[in-house]
């Protein structure tokens, strides 16, 4: 499902994760651009994340996503066991912190990510040599 680019509201965010949470057949869901859903739409996500949804494919690149958010989704991804890849490019609001969480989670042997695209972010060199 490509919704990306589009301005998806807060509520709607919220709506369509919980019905992701229900979901047994979506595979792939690219949200990248959608840059007015707030943090309340965001931690929606996250929580979804938490469990063995059927998403294999997640894009939420350009999404303004801030950084209380961007650490709320490296947790969640640490038990989740569908995801391979995440497309989180140009999020610039996140700091070291919430990328010293993707370095955890990146470190995790139980991880399912194969790949992960993290270009146009405010990386710096004391995060990356982290990861």
């Amino acid at each position: 499902l490509n919704l990306s680019d589009n301005t998806i509201s807060t509520d709607a965010a919220v709506d369509l994760a919980n019905s992701l949470s229900q979901n047994r057949t979506l595979k792939k869901l690219n949200l990248c651009g959608n840059r007015s859903v707030t943090t309340r739409g965001w931690m929606a996500f996250s929580t979804v994340l938490q469990t063995d949804s059927r998403l294999v494919a997640l894009g939420l690149s350009g999404c303004n996503i801030p950084n209380e958010v961007a650490v709320m989704i490296a947790t969640s991804l640490t038990n989740n066991r569908s995801l391979r890849l995440l497309s989180f490019s140009g999020n610039l609001s996140i700091t070291a912190t919430g990328w010293a969480a993707f370095s955890t989670l990146f470190q995790n042997p139980d991880s399912r990510l194969v790949s992960i695209h993290l270009c146009r972010n405010n990386i710096g060199d004391d995060v990356a040599v982290s990861f």
